[in-house]
C-alpha cells in the first residue's frame, strides 16, 4: 500500500507541474458576466476553473462514482475508474498534439476531478481493509509513500522542463505509473482473499453520498473543514500565482520576446515550469520530513485534535507574514511551511477521522466530501478572486481575509474535537489528544 500511493502520487505531481504550466501560460480568456465585461489572465483564469470543477463534480462525477460504486465490487469499481483516468490522459496527450485551443483550461478542470478521486479512492480503501486498530498504526507510514512520490514526480517534471520535453508528452510517465498502481491493488486484494478477509467485499447499499454527509454531524463537520482548508490553501496558491506570473513575464521581457508569440508563451510555459516543479520538489521533501519525524510522535502525544489543528495554526502564521506585504521570496517559504504541513500532518489526519465510518460512508460520503466539498471551497475561491479584480484587491487584502478564514477553521476544528468525544466507544477514531 505505501509503494501503490508512492506511484500515484509520483504520476499526480508530473501532472500537477504540467497542468500549472499549461494554466499560467495560457492565452487570456474574455469572460462576460451580467453586463460585467472580465480579462482573465492566468492565476484569475486558474480560479474561475475551480468553480467549474465543482460545479462538473456535483452535477457527474460524484453522482455517476456513487451510482457505480453502489453495483460493483471494491475491486471492479477501482479497476474501472482507474482504467478511465488512464484513458483520459492520454486522450489529452492526443489532444496536444493536435494542438487544441484553450487545452490547458480543460485539462486544469480534468486535473482537479482526477486528483481528488483517484487518491480519495486509495484511502477509501485502505480504510476498508484496515480496522481501526491497524489504520491508526499504519496509515502514517503508509502516508510517507505519498511523501516520497510526490517530490520525486515534482522533481522529474523539473528537470524534463529543463531539457525541453513538451508538457504533455511528460503525461506518459504518469499513465505508467497508474498502470502499476493498479497491479498493486490487485495484489492486495488477491492477498486479502487468501488471508479470508473477504466479508466486507460485497457491493454497497445504493445510498447517495451527499444525503450520507448529511445525516452525520460529525461527517458534516470534516465536510465544512474540507472547504475551509481548501479555500483557505487556494486563496494563498492565487497570491503565489499572481507573484510567480509577473516575475516570469519579467524574465521572458528581459529575454527579448515578444507578448502573445508562441516563444512568449513556450519561455512561460518552461520558466513556470521549472519554478513549480522546484517549489513541489521542496514542499514534498519537507513534507517528507515531517512524516517520518513528527507525524506519528504527533498521533501518539496530541491525539486527533492535535494532528488537525497542526495546519490551521501554521497558515496563521504564514498569513500573518504575508499580509504584512512580503515579496516573492519570502512568499514562497510561507507557501511551502503551509503545504508541507497540509500534505503530511494535515493528510493523514483526514483519513484517520474516516477510520470509524460505515463501509457506505468511506466509499460514497467519503468521496463526495474529498471531490465535491473540496471543490466547493474552489468555487467560492472563484467568487472571492471574480470580485477581488473587479474591485482591485491587491495581494494583502486576500492575505487578510485568508486570516479571517482561518479562525473560523479552527472553530470548525473545536466543534469537531466535541463531536470526537461524543463517538460511542467502538467507533472512537484515535485518542483525542492530551486533557
Amino acid at each position: 500500500m505505501l509503494l501503490n500511493i508512492f506511484l500515484l502520487l509520483l504520476g499526480y505531481y508530473i501532472i500537477k507541474t504540467v497542468r500549472q504550466a499549461e494554466i499560467l501560460s495560457g492565452r487570456d480568456l474574455e469572460l462576460a458576466i451580467a453586463g460585467w465585461e472580465y480579462t482573465l489572465a492566468g492565476p484569475e483564469l486558474k480560479a474561475v476553473t475551480r468553480g467549474v470543477q465543482a460545479i462538473l463534480l456535483v452535477a457527474f462525477f460524484v453522482p455517476a462514482y456513487g451510482w457505480l460504486a453502489s453495483r460493483t465490487r471494491r475491486l471492479t469499481l477501482i479497476v474501472g475508474v482507474t482504467l478511465f483516468f488512464i484513458a483520459n490522459i492520454e486522450f489529452f496527450c492526443l489532444l496536444a498534439g493536435m494542438k487544441v485551443p484553450n487545452l490547458g483550461v480543460y485539462f486544469y478542470v480534468w486535473v482537479g476531478i482526477f486528483n481528488l478521486s483517484i487518491v480519495a479512492q486509495f484511502w477509501s480503501y485502505a480504510s476498508d481493509i484496515y480496522s481501526d486498530e491497524d489504520g491508526r498504526r499504519l496509515f502514517p507510514v503508509i502516508a510517507i509513500g505519498a511523501t516520497l512520490g510526490a517530490p520525486l514526480g515534482s522533481r522529474i517534471a523539473a528537470v524534463l522542463f529543463d531539457r525541453g520535453m513538451s508538457a504533455f508528452a511528460m503525461l506518459h510517465i504518469s499513465a505508467a505509473a497508474l498502470l502499476a498502481s493498479l497491479v498493486l491493488f490487485l495484489l492486495v486484494e488477491h492477498r486479502e482473499h487468501r488471508a479470508g478477509r473477504t466479508e466486507h467485499v460485497e457491493t454497497l447499499n445504493r445510498s447517495n453520498g451527499f444525503s450520507l454527509l448529511m445525516q452525520s454531524p460529525y461527517l458534516r463537520l470534516i465536510a465544512l473543514l474540507l472547504v475551509l482548508l481548501n479555500l483557505v490553501n487556494t486563496t494563498g496558491e492565487y497570491i503565489l500565482d499572481v507573484f510567480v506570473t509577473e516575475n516570469a513575464e519579467a524574465a521572458a521581457l528581459a529575454a527579448g520576446m515578444l507578448p502573445g508569440t508562441e516563444e512568449w508563451s513556450g519561455f512561460m510555459g518552461r520558466w513556470i515550469g521549472r519554478f513549480y516543479g522546484n517549489f513541489f520538489t521542496a514542499v514534498n521533501l519537507i513534507a517528507l520530513g515531517l512524516q517520518v519525524l513528527v507525524v506519528r510522535r504527533l498521533v501518539k502525544v496530541a491525539g486527533i485534535i492535535g494532528v488537525i489543528v497542526a495546519l490551521p495554526v501554521v497558515a496563521l502564521g504564514a498569513y500573518g507574514v504575508v499580509a504584512s506585504g512580503v515579496g516573492l521570496a519570502v512568499l514562497q517559504i510561507a507557501k511551502v511551511a503551509e503545504n508541507a504541513v497540509d500534505y503530511s500532518i494535515m493528510n493523514t489526519g483526514r483519513q484517520m477521522l474516516w477510520l470509524p465510518a460505515g463501509r457506505e460512508e468511506k466509499y460514497q460520503a467519503k468521496q463526495a466530501a474529498d471531490t465535491f466539498f473540496v471543490r466547493l471551497g474552489d468555487l467560492f475561491h472563484s467568487v472571492l478572486i471574480i470580485a477581488g479584480t473587479a474591485v482591485g484587491f491587491v495581494y494583502t487584502t486576500y492575505a487578510w481575509i485568508n486570516i479571517a478564514l482561518v479562525l473560523l477553521w479552527l472553530l470548525v476544528c473545536a466543534s469537531l474535537f466535541r463531536e470526537i468525544r461524543r463517538l460511542p466507544n467502538d467507533r472512537a477514531v484515535v485518542p483525542a489528544g492530551i486533557g
